[in-house]
This record gives structure tokens, sequence and C-alpha cells, in this order.
């Protein structure tokens, strides 16, 4: 699968002022850099400012990595894991600026009847978000990152193992950790946690369509006209703090009756997780990171998709449908319509994040995976992570044996 394109410095002045400004960072990380650990809320919120600046000019980017997400994530995480305490090591250079942060938090993992300390990223548990890495300046990356992680190791004590899930495949962990891990006589193992479809924008709307195969494209032109042809059809799109709150209810109630449809539990039953959404959401669309798209029929919503802008990016989180409207395709209607908005809004990526499912494949042939990074520091530590790879080792085999056995289809 293909990774992830290196985008450019997002900083829209001219190349000279970009130059000399690398130019300086490069010298000042020259000097030495200082790593700390913030380990309370308060200190966590006085991080926002330094936190969205180094984000802006980091080697990885995009919204599960904002503060607004991580800190909304960890308030409603702490609520039900009130023993979890935040382990978030930050690193600044010589002039007090802040070049490097790797958000982490502590848990305690059962294993052969033992008790084991762990550290894992802000998201890696409810709700689990994709493309997660340390934030560090794109300048010295490497350097930087090998900085905080020497800091885990100073400032961590009685920590077994890092767990690091949902990494980003062109991740600065992913790319640092090996050689770290060597140098340290530790025991580290990636192994593939999911993969995500992506479609890369095209200059114009029909030319994307003419990418695709020449059934998914006449079936979205024909789908799209009988649809115009039998109702009255409209297109909003929500992403102002009262706009979103509105429209994102909107996104609940159809949801819920799609999985009602289904004898199954949306993905927004539990209070919490509904909660969490309300909540995120309203903090991102603070920035116009938001957007929640909502297909109209006669001015019933029939269809909505909620997802999130970073940079030129939008990620499609979640989305549902009026089962009443099921055989109208109504899902299909309002997905060429919202790729049809990235483009004419100069978006350059549209990320269907986490699973390859068939809908998803049709829009796009593209996709790049996440890993599990795990990090052994003490003996105990060590012995999770190789029957964690052991495993992963055991379920490679039996998938190339059923590949192997499987008939043939007639």
């Amino acid at each position: 699968m293909p990774g992830l394109s290196v985008q450019g410095d997002p900083d829209t002045t001219n190349s000279e002022s970009r130059a000399s400004r690398r130019s300086e960072r490069r010298a000042v990380l020259c000097e030495p850099l200082v790593t700390a650990v913030c380990s309370d809320e308060e200190a966590f919120t006085a991080l926002e400012l330094d936190w969205g600046e180094l984000l802006s000019v980091a080697q990885t980017s995009g919204c599960f990595l904002s503060f607004q997400w991580m800190r909304t994530w960890w308030d409603f995480y702490r609520l039900e894991n009130p023993q979890s305490r935040l382990f978030i090591l930050t690193c600044r250079d010589a002039g007090g600026r802040m070049v490097g942060i790797l958000p982490l938090f502590e848990k305690t993992v059962r294993f052969a009847g033992m008790r084991l300390r762990a550290l894992r990223l802000i998201g890696n548990d409810f709700d689990a978000p994709d493309h997660l890495d340390a934030i560090v300046a794109e300048q010295e990356s490497d350097l930087i990152a090998g900085h905080l992680l020497s800091g885990v190791l100073r400032h961590a004590q009685g920590i077994d193992l890092l767990l690091l899930a949902d990494v980003a495949d062109q991740s600065v962990l992913r790319s640092v950790l090996p050689s770290w891990c060597g140098r340290q006589a530790m025991r580290f193992s990636a192994v593939r946690k999911t993969t995500c479809p992506y479609v890369e924008i095209a200059a114009s709307f029909s030319e994307y369509l003419g990418s695709l195969s020449s059934s998914h494209r006449y079936n979205v032109r024909r789908r799209g006209r009988k649809l115009e042809a039998q109702h009255n059809v409209g297109f909003e799109v929500a992403s102002r703090p009262a706009e979103v709150n509105r429209a994102l209810e909107t996104l609940f109630d159809l949801h819920h009756k799609r999985w009602a449809q289904l004898e199954a539990s949306s993905k927004f039953a539990t209070r919490a997780v509904a909660d969490f959404h309300r909540a995120v959401s309203a903090n991102l669309a603070q920035n116009e990171m938001i957007r929640v798209f909502i297909l109209m029929c006669d001015e019933r919503p029939v269809a909505a998709l909620y997802g999130f802008v970073f940079g030129n990016r939008f990620s499609y989180y979640q989305a549902g449908f009026d089962p009443d409207f099921e055989g109208k395709s109504v899902g299909v209607v309002l997905l060429a319509r919202i790729l049809e908005y990235c483009t004419a809004n100069g978006y350059a990526e549209f990320d269907f994040l986490r699973g390859l499912d068939d809908y998803k494949l049709r829009w796009t042939r593209k996709a790049r995976p996440t890993w599990n990074c795990h990090v052994a520091i003490t003996r105990r530590g060590a012995a999770f992570v190789g029957l964690q790879a052991l495993k992963c080792s055991v379920k490679s085999c039996l998938r190339l044996a059923r590949q192997i056995i499987r008939p043939p289809r007639s």
C-alpha cells in the first residue's frame, strides 16, 4: 500500500523566509534540548498555545493530534479511569521554544497474573483515532524524538513498556523507535494495526470521476440524477459551533435509525460516546476543524456524514442515513457531493480512516496502514512484547494457510 506523501511547509510566506526560519531552528537545535513531564490537567491546559504552534510545523499533523481533540479525549477518559495519569513529555530548545511533545498517559495492563505499568498515546483506548505520533518540529525530527524517548527513561520510574497503538505509517515514532531501541538494548515490535483508504483529490471533480471504474462512475451519476428527479435535493454543510451542534444531533438520529433497523447498537448509543463527540465537535468548531454534511430530500434529512478538517485534508469519521431511503443510495449521492465539495474547496485528500469496507474501495484503491509499536523497558515488559509478537506471527501463519488451502472459486 502506498504511504502518506510528504507535504510541504504549511506556512504561506515566501521561500526565503521559510529557509531563514529553518536555518534559525537548525542553529537553536544544536544547543541543549530540555525535556520535562506534564502530569496534571492544569499543566496540560497551559500547553495549548505551544501545542498549536508546534503542530503547524510538525512532521506529522492532523486533527487527532490537535490539542482540542486530545484534551477533550483525556477529560472524558479520566472520568471512567481515574487511576490513569497523564505523562506528557515536552521538549524545549535552548531558547525555550517548544520543539517536541510526546502525549502519553499511564495505564495498568494485566499479563500472566502480573500488573504491568504501560505508557500509551493519548487517544489509545476509548473511541481511538488513527494516525497518531509524537508531535515534533519537522527540522531535526529524529533528534527531537530521540530526546523525548530518552526522557521517558529518565522520568518514568517503574514503567514496564510503551504500548503505542494507531501510529501513523510515515511517523517519526515508527522511523526512530527501531534504532533507538537497538541502542538501548530494548525489545521492540511493530505490527500492522489497520488500513486506511484515502482519495487524492484531483484538480476537478469530473477528472476524479474519470478515475473511477466505469460501473461505479455510471452508478454515481445515475443515482444522483434519479434522486433529483424524484425529490427536491439539498446539500448542507455545518462548520460553525451552532450549526455543528444541530447537525450532529441529526447525524446521531440517522445513525440510531440505521442500526435499529439492523437490530444492532449504534456507535453513539452510549451516553459517554455521544457526549464526547458533542464536546469535541464544539471545541473543534471554534477553529472550523469540523464538518457535518447533510443530504436533504424535500427538506427532510436523509443522510449525514461527520468528519474533521486539518490543513488541506478531510478525515471521514462517521455517517448515518434514513433506512426509508436505503434503496435510493443516498449514501452514494452524499459521498459524491462531499468529494465534489472537497475538490471545490482545494482539499488535497479525503481520508476514509480505518477499515477496508467494500464501499470505500469503490471510491479509491489507495490506502496506508497504521501500526502498533511496542517497546519493552523491563524484563516483564519484554515477556509481554515477545508474547504479543508471537501471537501476531501465529495469526499471520493462519491467514496464509487459509489462503493456500481455500478452494478455487467456481
